[in-house]
């Protein structure tokens, strides 16, 4: 069993809808303007208060998704049975076009965070992901494609439920809406998960060349 530690900032934002409805609401646009009409300086402090507490739940999701993804692609990927090597943050997002990480990019694309990596040769390229929402759960996604003609090799594979037969609009496969929910407790147990995303790895049909 693998569990990982759910920040406090996190279970309050994804389980109290009053929390996540103050905090959406002060990120909104990524500004930090002072509502209209404040009548007392101590209104004034508690905006900034509020503010603060709704720019440590972006960090700490985004921090949470790390774990996250150690835990489960990092796993998966450790028994891959070639060789992977990761991508530098800098070679990620100069050499594709993934998504960048920094909190407001993790906020803004969904609550999604991934990693690429690719075989020795630099002609195969693995991008895995996570997601983690309070209405759909924990979500697994994979996009393998040839890094030379930019040819998705994923499309087509096989795989069994909980991964959806489809690839999304985007080009990735993942995992089911609500297969791994979110515990309304301080850990999440991510076995499944693991599991889940060494099946994929190990099945995946690796060109040899």
């Amino acid at each position: 069993m693998t569990q990982i530690s759910i920040p406090q900032s996190v279970q309050d934002y994804m389980h109290q809808p009053s929390v996540r409805s103050a905090v959406d609401y002060l990120l909104e646009g990524g500004t930090a303007d002072l509502p209209q009409g404040l009548e007392r300086w101590e209104e004034v402090r508690a905006f900034h208060r509020a503010y603060l507490s709704a720019c440590q739940v972006r960090a700490e999701h985004a921090l949470f998704l790390m774990d996250l993804w150690e835990a489960v692609w990092g796993h998966a990927l450790a028994q891959a049975p070639i060789r992977l090597r990761s991508l530098t943050p800098a070679e990620q997002y100069d050499t594709t076009d993934e998504t960048p990480v920094s909190p407001d990019d993790i906020w803004d694309n969904e609550f999604a965070f991934c990693r690429v990596f690719e075989t020795n040769n630099r002609q195969t390229r693995c991008v895995g992901g996570v997601i983690c929402w309070h209405d759909n759960g924990l979500i697994l996604y994979l996009y393998v494609y040839d890094a030379v003609s930019n040819i998705s090799l994923s499309d087509h594979h096989s795989l069994a439920d909980p991964w959806e037969s489809e690839p999304n609009d985007d080009g990735y496969r993942h995992t089911s809406y609500g297969t791994i929910p979110v515990p309304t407790a301080s850990v999440f147990d991510v076995t499944t998960a693991q599991e889940l995303a060494v099946a994929v790895i190990n099945g995946f049909p690796w060109p040899t060349r």
